[in-house]
């Protein structure tokens, strides 16, 4: 079983955000909301985009922000989309796919050779790879 769970902000096909929480792997989620599977807001304004994500240790933490990201104006929102949104780089049909993606210890995400991590307090920060020690 996933221990924890994700917040996330998806952008619709209308420009409006959706904002919700989840203990499934962020891409399964994802793909739920892009097949209608979802039903309600955003089963009308598809496709869909995962714009931000952001791990806790506990579902009740990941709804209390959901809770209190609700209520934040537009400009708010995406504030911080824009200040932590590179953490979700093209989690979008057509770009690289969150399978692309490898979660690494629950809090990090690992593009590539890009590491992102993603502590509670919500501020993701790029983690460069680690360098092979030289011999020498």
């Amino acid at each position: 079983m996933n221990s924890g769970a994700y917040l996330y902000i998806l952008r619709c096909a209308d420009d409006s955000y959706y904002v919700g929480t989840t203990r499934k792997p962020l891409e399964e989620r994802l793909a739920e909301h892009n097949a209608g599977l979802q039903g309600g807001y955003t089963a009308t304004r598809r496709p869909i985009t995962m714009v931000y994500a952001q791990h806790f240790e506990t579902i009740t933490d990941a709804v209390s922000a959901e809770r209190q990201v609700k209520g934040w104006s537009r400009a708010k929102k995406e504030a911080m989309i824009k200040e932590n949104g590179t953490a979700c780089p093209n989690w979008q049909s057509g770009g690289i796919g969150l399978s692309d993606l490898e979660i690494v210890g629950g809090t990090k995400i690992r593009d590539g050779d890009t590491m992102w991590h993603m502590p509670a307090c919500g501020h993701p920060s790029r983690r460069p790879p680690k360098k092979a020690a030289s011999s020498g």
